[in-house]
């Protein structure tokens, strides 16, 4: 996981992704991970999560992360939906 002063990302292998907006949901009570308009948040920290994985040298979630980037990225230039697990 990985949060800012607005925002925190959890990615979790096993299952749904999960991001809230910290400001509007202190209680982490809406998951926004499917939201259209959070998609630029998400892979900002997405980015800095997997930044932060390779620089602590935790190879195992790192490329775990990458790999579900690289499939998200895929199912989204064909159009697909993007396959977060499933819902809660």
């Amino acid at each position: 996981a990985i949060r800012t002063p607005g925002y925190k990302y959890c990615f979790n292998p096993a299952g749904p992704d999960e991001l809230y907006n910290l400001k509007a949901d202190p209680a982490e009570m809406r998951n926004l991970i499917d939201a259209p308009d959070s998609i630029r948040v998400q892979r900002e920290l997405e980015g800095r999560l997997l930044a932060h994985l390779q620089a602590v040298n935790d190879d195992l979630i790192a490329d775990k992360l990458r790999a579900h980037l690289e499939a998200t990225k895929w199912r989204q230039t064909s159009g697909l939906p993007a396959d977060r697990g499933p819902k809660r």
